[in-house]
């Protein structure tokens, strides 16, 4: 293998392990998303229970 061709395939292997670790970050980006609309629902439903558990016994 000549030199350009030993360049060529470690500038390719490069880019194929700086693709795949560009789709590891997105992976772990959405997922994050995806966990703090998880618990931005689950905090509204222990706020609405809250609220709710105060209106019982206010008005009980």
């Amino acid at each position: 293998m000549s030199e350009d061709e030993d360049k060529a395939a470690r500038r390719s292997a490069a880019i194929a392990a700086l693709r795949r670790l560009r789709q590891l970050v997105d992976a772990e980006n959405r997922q994050q998303a995806s966990d703090a609309r998880w618990a931005a629902r689950l905090g509204a439903a222990f706020l609405a229970a809250a609220l709710l558990w105060v209106a019982w016994l206010a008005f009980r």
